[in-house]
Order: structure tokens, then C-alpha cells, then sequence
């Protein structure tokens, strides 16, 4: 009995001493002083939730990713266009920034040992030239360990191993039209950086799928792209403030691919409004536009989603079924593209450049997912290139300039299609050796176990209902196809 009871004693007290211990008075957390070497340039001069304050772990171990301070806010983000000055002692000189033979001596031997009335360490860093960096760019610094330093909490400034710029080239749609071929083949030039792509995408990369505010969209732009080396934009440069396509040498572009963006208005505006943020004008990014035959491409959806590896996300549905059904969708989507422009009859006459701010509203109020919920299974709604064009091509000043279409059954077979888009954005072909093995390759297949054929009948069907669409369509893209139409049936 004693036993027990003891035993009951030491447990009460130990839940005792437990809750005494969890309830205690914590101390105030006591903040630190406001760094202004890394204060938001949203918010010059303002501390409290608005600033950035104390950064000494970020000012120790730097990263290749603009990684904002430990508590910084949402409003962070890193210089965009400022200077790119010496590299940090991780990164070995390169020889042609060193002129100078007793310099490149001095990088031969390693660094000298410290002696009495010598330099500082960082002085030899300083003898290197600075360059003013693209707009829309941020200077980065390799990953490592501040050591030797007299103040561990003082940032290390004026640093610059590489940098990362926010995108200026974007392949925008559609789905199963052979973009991933198109991606495959742009980032074979040398003169073009791809960006990180989501798991299982084949290069997609979905920065601006979901909504966010545009200095964070910014950031996980500036944050998926492919770091520049200092030696590759320094000779870049032309020595004034410049965008990466006023390169020296041609123009430079980070490409960003997600063929899903067409079906969504609102991401141009999302992109632009990144771009905004990082000084770059909207009006100077390119846009690509890959379509397909509308019949067969909403077979090729409906095979995908039938055949996929995610049991969750097939489509239960019959090919015959799901076209009837995105049938009465598609035309409830065209009839409020139609009705709201109280041009029920004839929408080709619609002035693109004129009425900007009614299209804008349009697509707001004739959003694809407000007709189909689930665009992933919206097989005939996504073939209407028509009405998706247009929210990305109205708001361009110079479409012609800004934005090109390229159809898949001319960019396989023929590779001049290639060189007239490669003309489109200032890059020379001469880097490939074989085009025509290049656009022809198949990179993402359909795994359709002998299904990706349409009778006669379907054939027919789609083409009766895409008729009127296409002949709106061959209007609106002539321009930015380089020849008089599609070629679908109108």
C-alpha cells in the first residue's frame, strides 16, 4: 500500500511540476534593429511589419535563391536591376575580368598569406570591374559561410556570383498541341534559359497559375529560373541600363512554359503585374501560342485524362459522352462572348485595339471556369481558340511584335515554321544542326493503347461545331501566322 501510494505522490507531483512549467511567464521576445541593407524597396525608411529587420542567419549562409531575411514580410524582395560588383572568394576569377598579368599571377598562386601591413582579404575582390544588370534581374552569391569577419550581423553587400531574372518569354498554350515539343526545341538555343519545372510536368512550370499579389509572384518567378553566371551577362551587357533582349551578341530570354495559362484570363494580368514590379513593361515580353487541329486535339485531352497513372483524376466518360457534354458547355461559353459584345452576329468586326477595357471585362465575366469547373476534362471548350486568344491578344499595342502563332501540322512538317518564330524573336538558327529532327520529335505522347484515331463520324461532328469558331479564329491570328489562315475547317 505505501508503495502505491508513493507511487500516486511522485506522478501528481511531476503533472504538478509539468503544468507549472508549461503555464510560466514566457520573457518578450526583444526584436532587433531594423537592417537597412536588406529594408523592403517597396517601403524605403519604414520598420515595424513593413520593414525588414535583423538578418544575421541570411547574412551568413547565402544561397543562389533570392531567399528573403528570416522576418521579413511579404512586401520583401531583392534589388532588380542593380549592379553586379565583385564575385565572392568561393567562385574562382575568371581570367578574362583580370587583364592584368601580375593579377592573374596572384589568382594562379591562391591567396597570400596574411602578413603585417597587407591588404584586407577583400581588397583583391575589389579590383574587379562592375556591370549594371538586366532589368527585371537580381544579383545572387553562392552558397556559404561567413567567416573572418569582423561583424557577423553585417550583410555582405556589393557581391555578385550570379543572377536570376524574371521571364520574358512565355509559351502559353494550349494543351496536347505539341508544346512540349516547341519548349523542347526553344531551350535547345543556347540564347534561352528555362526555368524549374514542377514534378511530372515535362518543363511546366505553373508560377502564375494561382492567384497571388504581384511582389510574390515576382519572387517565385525570380526564385524558378535558372541562375546566369556574372561572366556569361557581364559580356552581355552593353554598359547602360538594358533588357536581357538588347543583349550584346543577340537577345537573351528565360522562358516560361505552361500551356495551361490560355484557358485563364486573369494570368496575363498576373504577369504583367510581376513584370511591373521588377521594371519591365509588359509590352516588351514575347507570347507564343501553339494550336492543333481543334477535333483532334480534344481527342488527345480525353485520352490523356482516360489513361492517366492517377486513378482519381481519369475520366469515367466515354469519348462520345464527354464531346456531347462539353459541347452544350462550349457554346453556352461562346454565346456570352457573343451576347455581352452585343454582336451576337458578326464578332470578327470587333476592333481589338479600340475596345480594350470591354474585352478585359469579358473575360472576367465569360471565364472559362465559370462554364466548365473542371478545365482539365473540358475537351471542346479548350478547341475554341477563338475567345481564348483574345483577353491575351487585345491588350497588345503591337500583337504583330509582341505575339506569335504557330500551328502544330505546319511546325512538324515544315521547319521553316521554326526559323520564321526563331526570326520572331531575334535568334539565329544557324546553332542547330538537324530543325527538322528537332520540331518533329515527340516529347509528350498520348498513351492511348491504339485509340488516338477519330471515326468519321466524330470527325465530322467536331468540325461542323468548330466551323464558325475557326473562321473567327483565322481573322483574329492571320497576322501572327505568317499566312492567310489555320487551315482548320471553317
Amino acid at each position: 500500500m505505501r508503495l502505491n501510494a508513493m507511487v500516486v505522490a511522485l506522478c501528481v507531483v511531476s503533472l504538478g511540476l509539468h503544468l507549472a512549467l508549461v503555464r510560466r511567464a514566457k520573457p518578450e521576445k526583444q526584436e532587433d534593429a531594423v537592417s537597412v541593407a536588406w529594408r523592403s524597396p517597396g517601403v524605403p525608411g519604414e520598420g515595424g511589419e513593413g520593414g525588414v529587420r535583423r538578418a544575421s542567419k541570411w547574412s551568413r549562409r547565402l544561397s543562389w535563391s533570392p531567399r528573403p531575411p528570416r522576418n521579413a514580410t511579404r512586401k520583401w524582395l531583392p534589388e532588380l536591376g542593380g549592379v553586379c560588383g565583385p564575385p565572392s572568394d568561393v567562385e574562382p576569377l575568371p581570367f578574362e575580368t583580370l587583364p592584368d598579368a601580375r593579377r592573374r599571377a596572384r589568382v594562379e598562386e591562391g591567396p597570400r598569406k596574411k602578413k603585417k601591413k597587407n591588404r584586407p582579404k577583400g581588397m583583391r575582390r575589389r579590383l574587379l570591374s562592375t556591370f549594371t544588370l538586366p532589368v527585371g534581374c537580381a544579383p545572387l552569391v553562392r552558397r556559404r559561410t561567413r567567416r573572418d569577419a569582423d561583424d557577423d550581423d553585417a550583410p555582405i553587400v556589393g557581391e555578385c556570383d550570379l543572377a536570376t531574372c524574371l521571364p520574358n518569354l512565355f509559351v502559353v498554350g494550349v494543351s496536347k498541341a505539341g508544346t512540349t515539343t516547341l519548349f523542347e526545341a526553344l531551350v535547345a538555343h543556347p540564347r534561352v534559359v528555362a526555368m524549374f519545372s514542377e514534378p511530372f510536368t515535362h518543363g511546366e512550370t505553373h508560377v502564375f497559375t494561382d492567384p497571388r499579389s504581384d511582389r510574390e509572384s515576382a519572387m517565385r518567378a525570380l526564385k524558378r529560373t535558372t541562375p546566369m553566371s556574372r561572366d556569361f551577362l557581364r559580356r552581355a551587357a552593353p554598359g547602360t541600363p538594358w533588357r536581357l533582349d538588347e543583349a550584346n551578341d543577340g537577345p537573351l530570354y528565360v522562358l516560361e512554359y505552361t500551356p495551361h495559362y490560355i484557358v485563364l484570363p486573369a494570368v496575363r494580368r498576373r504577369v504583367c503585374g510581376a513584370l511591373a514590379i521588377g521594371g519591365v513593361d509588359c509590352g516588351d515580353a514575347k507570347f507564343a501560342f501553339m494550336l492543333r487541329d481543334p477535333a483532334r486535339r480534344a481527342l488527345s485531352q480525353w485520352i490523356m485524362k482516360t489513361h492517366m497513372r492517377v486513378p482519381r483524376y481519369n475520366d469515367p466518360r466515354s469519348f462520345d459522352e464527354a464531346v456531347a457534354f462539353g459541347m452544350e458547355r462550349a457554346t453556352n461559353y461562346a454565346r456570352c462572348w457573343d451576347v455581352a459584345a452585343n454582336e451576337t452576329s458578326n464578332l470578327d468586326d470587333l476592333r481589338l485595339e479600340k475596345n480594350r477595357r470591354t474585352v478585359a471585362t469579358l473575360a472576367q465575366r465569360c471565364a472559362p471556369k465559370r462554364f466548365e469547373p473542371n478545365l482539365f476534362q473540358a475537351y471542346v471548350l479548350k478547341s475554341a481558340y477563338y475567345y481564348q486568344l483574345l483577353p491575351w491578344l487585345a491588350p497588345l499595342d503591337a500583337p504583330t511584335k509582341s505575339a506569335a502563332v504557330v500551328v502544330l501540322e505546319h511546325f512538324v512538317d515544315d521547319p521553316t515554321e521554326f526559323i520564321r518564330l526563331l526570326a520572331f524573336l531575334g535568334l539565329t538558327p544557324s546553332v542547330f544542326d538537324d530543325i527538322h529532327a528537332l520540331v518533329s520529335a515527340r516529347h509528350n505522347p498520348a498513351r492511348d493503347g491504339g485509340l488516338n484515331t477519330l471515326t468519321p463520324a466524330q470527325k465530322l461532328t467536331l468540325d461542323d461545331f468548330f466551323r464558325p469558331y475557326n473562321r473567327k479564329l483565322d481573322t483574329l491570328v492571320a497576322p501572327l501566322l505568317g499566312r492567310a489562315a489555320t487551315g482548320y475547317p471553317t
